[in-house]
């Protein structure tokens, strides 16, 4: 099975500006926001902020952006 086409480098490589976000915060809303807003990507912080100590929290942000 073929690797999916990573379109951020693919973007970075022929010199195209790139434009993203980085989310503190624990709300999957706030990440289904950014995701719909149309950043090229996002960075979830999940060791700076209050997401806790479980990975279904951080699982449920990551799933927003989708």
């Amino acid at each position: 099975m073929a690797a999916p086409k990573n379109t951020l480098k693919a973007a970075l490589s022929q010199g195209e500006v790139q434009l993203g976000i980085w989310l503190a915060l624990v709300s999957p809303a706030a990440a289904e926001i950014a995701a719909e807003a149309g950043f090229d990507w996002a960075l979830i912080d999940a060791e700076h902020g209050p997401m806790g100590d479980t990975p279904e929290q951080a699982a449920e942000v990551v799933a927003a952006t989708r």
